[in-house]
């Protein structure tokens, strides 16, 4: 059961991730958020993947893909922090 609805929340996230990344590209930040959730979902349901066959390559995948995460919001503020000195606005 709690499998399932762990599942669940993982589909969520990855879904929410998506709809922002698609419908909501008015401004930056919010992009790189929708980015980041999506990318935690599918994080997530790797973790899952691997507790459900009792594989170890799912739990490597999503320790990588969290640091690609953390890496990539490094990244991604210090482009907007960029962008917005020289537009002052990060619209």
């Amino acid at each position: 059961m709690l499998i399932w609805v762990s599942l669940s929340i993982a589909h969520v996230l990855l879904l929410t991730g998506l709809y922002g990344l698609l419908f909501r590209r008015d401004n930056l930040i919010i992009t790189m958020i929708c980015l980041e959730i999506g990318l935690l979902g599918v994080a997530f349901l790797f973790a899952l993947a691997s507790l459900i066959t009792g594989d170890l390559i799912g739990f490597i995948t999503f320790f990588m893909l969290l640091t690609l995460a953390g890496v990539e919001s490094a990244l991604g503020l210090a482009l907007v922090i960029t962008y917005y000195r020289l537009r002052t606005s990060i619209r």
